[in-house]
């Protein structure tokens, strides 16, 4: 038990650790994204910024103010043209301080019409337009990622005439788009890895420990075994010598009426002593159970009908069903017989003013299921994992060895026992025997 929480809490440790290091490379990743972005961002506007400053320069303002005579607007739309192909830029646009066109590098707008950055980046056109160079954010046009400089045009007074927007595309961010879907799926895929590994790691745990129980117990009941081989041969000898003694004093001619009919109470208890001894004994050997091909269901029929005194007496009633075309299974059928009878008298226990017994059985994959259910006491929560530890027992009687044998023959036939109860509403047994 010290091993299995020593376990449990190395699981708890490593699955933390690895939930921190999948946390910290993807808090790494992300954090990576965000300077990358936001130092492209910048540069990309430093460097819009100096080309719409060093543009706005060499404009002629009266080339500007004469913006709407046909000679000065190819002028302009020319020296834009320029300044597109020299700095591969997307667009390059001059517009009023109204926001509308004076010229443009685009076939799609026209002189006078409104221009869009009134719209997408107003904060910043305002900045220019007070005189000073401004970038805008970065905004997605038909899934294009763009980004915008702008810079006031002046007169020769210095007055803000006009403003000069030039838009390029950021390119990097198809890039860094990229790098967060990536880090999206490898967070994900870490995540399931976390998960495989945790339950991997559960499961090693588990068998570990159903492994070291297994040992433990085997040790424990070969100790048992030892111990109880040496009782067994240290009480009935003297067991014997008291039957025999007793048998002797009860034909004396001289025995009075009332120390025979105490005699006769000595064989009894001689008896039920050699009853325990035999308990003990049976549970303690650790010899392989004796396969053969068997009719689970006619041993439980031949289980019921021993018990059936019993099941009489406490006014029990029993309901038996299987699935059909059952196989035979390879039993030690005196071994299954006895943990049946066990569980039919614990079941006849719990249920002193009598109740239902169902048994029923099934396959599930290579097993057959054997369930048992009654309609009984049940049993609390806090007492389900101690049923089969040897010597425990609720019962003001008995030696706490009954569903501890049962145990032992299950998981010397490699099969498995669950229990399902709740208090005053009965308790369900199910055996899973190998096919």
């Amino acid at each position: 038990m010290v091993m299995t929480r020593f376990r449990g809490r190395q699981l708890i440790l490593l699955a933390l650790f690895l939930l921190i290091v999948v946390l910290l490379f993807n808090a790494a990743g992300w954090l990576l994204y965000e300077q990358a972005s936001r130092y492209l961002d910048q540069q990309l506007g430093q460097r819009l910024e100096a080309i719409a400053v060093t543009s706005t320069l060499e404009l002629s303002p009266e080339l500007v103010e004469s913006a709407q005579e046909p000679g000065a607007q190819f002028l302009l739309e020319d020296y834009l043209q320029q300044i597109k192909g020299n700095n591969r830029l997307e667009t390059v646009t001059i517009f009023d301080l109204e926001g509308k066109i004076l010229a443009s590098t685009s076939s799609l707008t026209k002189y006078g019409a409104g221009d869009q950055a009134f719209d997408l980046d107003q904060a910043a056109v305002t900045l220019a337009a007070s005189g000073m160079p401004s970038a805008s954010r970065l905004y997605a046009v038909d899934g294009f990622f763009l980004k915008s400089a702008y810079a006031p045009a002046r007169d020769d007074e210095g007055e803000v005439l006009a403003i000069l927007g030039v838009e390029a595309s950021a390119r990097y961010f198809r890039v860094l788009d990229s790098f967060k879907r990536t880090m999206l799926i490898i967070g994900g895929v870490s995540l399931v890895f976390l998960v495989a590994v945790g339950i991997l790691f559960l499961k090693l745990s588990y068998s570990v420990a159903r492994a070291e129980m297994a040992v433990l117990r085997a040790d424990a009941l070969a100790n048992l075994g030892r111990m109880a081989a040496h009782l067994a041969h240290e009480i009935r000898n003297p067991l014997s010598i008291i039957r025999g003694a007793v048998d002797r004093l009860r034909t004396s001619p001289t025995m009075s009426e009332a120390d025979e009919e105490l005699l006769g109470f000595l064989p009894e208890e001689v008896d039920r002593l050699d009853e325990i001894v035999s308990r003990y004994l049976n549970f303690a050997r650790i010899e392989p159970p004796k396969l053969s091909p068997v009719n689970l269901m006619d041993l439980v029929k031949e289980s019921v009908a021993m018990a059936q005194r019993e099941l009489t007496d406490k006014g029990v009633r029993i309901h038996i069903s299987s699935a059909p075309n059952l196989p035979p299974i390879r039993l030690d059928a005196p071994r299954i017989k006895q943990a049946l009878l066990n569980l039919l008298l614990n079941a006849v226990q719990s249920m002193p003013e009598g109740g239902e017994l169902d048994i029923s059985l099934g396959r599930q994959k290579k097993q057959v299921r054997l369930d048992l259910s009654d309609t009984g006491q049940g049993i609390s929560e806090s007492q389900l994992p101690k049923i089969f530890e040897p010597f425990y027992t609720t019962k003001q009687t008995g030696s706490g060895l009954g569903l501890a044998i049962v145990a032992k023959i299950v998981e010397d036939h490699n099969g498995k026992i669950q229990v399902r109860s709740q208090p005053n509403e009965g308790t369900t047994v199910t055996l899973f025997l190998p096919i």
